[in-house]
């Protein structure tokens, strides 16, 4: 499934692949002849355009198939004498078609619901960990996550008082708050979930430390005002690792902002940590690195 989604990036390839196949079949339904049966190959260019496109462009794109091949069988009949054979066939593979793409639409939805489920906190509706490590993963660290980088790890303060004092239904609704703030407070391009208890990551692609601290910065106030509003008496403890060089691992990233964000809970909570890794250098470093080169 996963390959299915990460696919979806290359529309243009299965687009061009899609013409590709029917002037391929069209040219081998012309070759052999009306004798052999070959409509059930243009349905893998019509699965293609419904997948990756939609029910609209997988209708037009199957009238094109039912138009190529009437047109070659209206070859071998040059007088005529079939007509009504050929134009009863063309009606009756344009009803199969189209059949064929309202089941694949229909299919393609409710894997992708399947997918969403699986992969969203059901509370709180942000990433899951197996989603945050299938996003943030290895290879999306060599192409999505190229350094700079940088990722949050992110606690409740006193959220186990919430609980005690006001129940799991409250401490619930302020978890859902606290997702609904952080969706609204960063970026579409980063990446919020929720590992677990009341502990979310952010991951921020192409964000070096003070461009992620800004970010916490501004993330902060409005999670803090939020809380506020409620009457919720939670603060914020964050650890926020940037990374200038690609890591061994995601759990090596994630660990990282994690020890940073409990050394923050040891000195008091409500507040971030920071740290770049490797460490960036120092401007008598770099003197001295050039004068060597």
């Amino acid at each position: 499934m996963s390959v299915l989604v990460s696919a979806n990036r290359n529309k243009g390839l299965f687009l061009a692949l899609s013409f590709l196949l029917l002037a391929l079949f069209g040219y081998v339904d012309y070759v052999t002849g009306p004798e052999i049966f070959f409509s059930f190959f243009y349905l893998i260019p019509i699965a293609f355009m419904c997948w990756f496109f939609g029910l609209v462009p997988g209708i037009c794109f199957s009238l094109l198939c039912t138009i190529v091949v009437t047109a070659t069988d209206a070859q071998f009949d040059p007088q005529g004498i079939f007509d009504r054979v050929i134009y009863w066939n063309a009606a009756m593979r344009t009803s199969f078609y189209l059949i064929f793409c309202v089941l694949m639409v229909f299919i393609r939805k409710e894997l992708f619901n399947e997918y969403s489920k699986a992969r969203l906190d059901p509370l709180t509706g942000v990433f899951n960990t197996r989603a945050f490590f299938e996003v943030f993963s290895p290879e999306s660290l060599g192409k999505l996550f190229t350094p700079p980088f940088t990722v949050a790890y992110l606690d409740l303060d006193d959220f186990k008082r919430v609980n005690d004092q006001q129940g799991h239904k409250e401490g619930d609704r302020l978890l859902r708050l606290v997702a609904q703030t952080m969706e609204k407070s960063v970026r579409g391009t980063d990446v919020i979930a929720r590992l677990g208890g009341d502990e979310f990551v952010i991951a921020f692609p192409a964000t070096d430390s003070g461009g992620a601290q800004a970010i916490i910065r501004s993330l902060r106030k409005n999670l803090s005002q939020a809380v506020r509003k409620l009457g919720f008496p939670v603060t914020f403890s964050i650890g926020l690792a940037t990374y200038h060089q690609a890591p061994r691992s995601t759990d090596e990233v994630v660990k990282t902002a994690d020890e940073l964000m409990y050394a923050v809970k040891r000195k008091g909570k409500n507040a971030f940590k920071a740290t770049t890794l490797p460490a960036a250098r120092s401007g008598v470093e770099r003197r001295k690195m050039s004068k060597r080169g």
